[in-house]
């Protein structure tokens, strides 16, 4: 079953307008005018069959200029500490038509209202335990949402959203348009990273040997992320991501054998080599992410380039993807959050933040807020804790599809 266009007709001044579908201005490529002789067919026509000769003058509709207005711009951040236990952070962003930075030009410049916020927050619940049972149980709470409204209605693109909304009667229509011409995102994510429980010991006694069965050998992780997107194009768009994972790592201190150091071989260099000769008696590390990688490698190495360090998330994240099978890609956000454990332990051996940092910077490159996030780490990641990050994460805000308006805010001039 075939859908016909609407046509609209009107008569005027002895001729006959049609417009077929409902054509707008901006995707106005060529405009043909033609001028037909009809043949006479009959002897009882009207017209006397001969070719004609005149001047025809058409009126041309000329674009010209740019409304120039600009917008405006806010930001705005809160950050509360729980005590010990956590922290939370409260960022929001607001920016209204016609707002766009210096260099950008007049056409470039924002076609929509944008409201967004950001809330973030995490705790250490193993504060809720007594210390010397070394529980660490790090969460991850994070909620964002995007509003966009244009200013043109996506719908029929030559007219202002307000114009549109005028021209309905009832509060449900213009209620109804008012939800199918916006861009909507909302995030909601959950996270344990890295729940474990660490070795402790009490006051007079001494630290117990490792065992391969110990509890403290073994980490779990666990993440729900949600988005809803609906749009001019989507309805609605609901994603749930879950996540766990399984860690066993044991470390112990082998015994390191010499078996020919008691051996008189002389003083040569040569016979030096062998009588420093030794092994292990057992491995000193086992991991199961280590043996799986063992028996999964194909390759000696492969050298990606510069590009990978400039743009890590785009080249890595499509490479989990393409050679290893990895479908359940993370945004970079969440990269950034299950790094939050390996930053802390690095911390706690004495290490510092920015020599972690300093090969994340280009995370989010363009991305909203990027800027920012390599400021903060570069200026305060050498004296800083792991608090910086989540503080630099709440300025990066969310990529969303751009909705197709007309490309600049014309006046008609005829």
């Amino acid at each position: 079953q075939t859908c016909a266009l609407p046509i609209y007709i009107k008569y005027s001044s002895g001729g006959k307008i049609t417009v077929v579908g409902n054509p707008n201005l901006s995707q106005v490529k060529t405009i043909m005018i033609g001028v037909r002789n009809p043949k006479k067919t009959s002897f009882n026509s009207e017209d006397d069959g001969l070719s004609k000769c005149g001047q025809i003058w058409v009126n041309e509709l000329r674009l010209t200029d740019f409304d120039e207005y600009g917008g405006w711009a806010a930001n705005g951040r809160l950050t509360a500490r729980v005590a010990d236990v956590g922290n939370v952070t409260i960022s929001g962003n607001m920016s209204t038509i016609g707002f766009g930075s210096i260099e950008k030009k007049v056409n470039e410049r924002q076609k929509y209202n944008a409201y967004q916020y950001d809330l973030s927050s995490t705790f250490d619940l193993g504060k809720f335990f007594p210390e010397n049972n070394g529980v660490k149980i790090p969460m991850y709470i994070g909620r964002s949402e995007s509003i966009r409204n244009p200013q043109y209605n996506p719908l029929d693109p030559d007219i202002l959203l307000s114009t549109s909304l005028q021209t309905l009667s009832s509060k449900e229509e213009k209620d109804s348009l008012k939800h199918i011409a916006q861009d909507y995102v909302k995030r909601n994510s959950i996270n344990f990273t890295n729940v474990r429980k660490s070795r402790t010991v009490k006051k007079g006694e001494e630290q117990r040997k490792s065992r391969i069965y110990d509890i403290e050998n073994f980490t779990v992780s666990y993440s729900k992320n949600e988005t809803f997107i609906r749009n001019i194009n989507t309805e609605f768009n609901i994603t749930v991501n879950y996540r766990g994972s399984v860690t066993y790592n044991y470390n112990t201190q082998p015994k390191n054998i010499k078996p020919f150091s008691k051996f008189n071989l002389g003083t040569s260099p040569y016979m030096r080599f062998i009588k420093d000769f030794n092994f292990n008696n057992m491995p000193k590390s086992f991991s199961l992410k280590e043996a799986k990688a063992a028996l999964n490698e194909g390759l000696d190495g492969v050298m990606i380039g510069r590009a990978a360090y400039q743009r890590p998330y785009d080249i890595l994240a499509g490479i989990d993807e393409e050679i290893f099978g990895d479908t359940g890609r993370v945004c970079s956000k969440e990269v950034v959050r299950q790094m939050l454990p390996y930053i802390e332990r690095h911390l706690k051996d004495g290490g510092k933040l920015n020599q972690i940092t300093r090969h994340m910077l280009g995370l989010f490159a363009g991305q909203g807020g990027a800027r920012i996030w390599r400021r903060m780490l570069s200026e305060r990641g050498h004296n800083s804790g792991a608090e910086l990050v989540l503080e630099a994460l709440s300025h990066i805000t969310p990529q969303v599809p751009e909705l197709h308006h007309r490309p600049a805010h014309l006046r008609m001039l005829s």
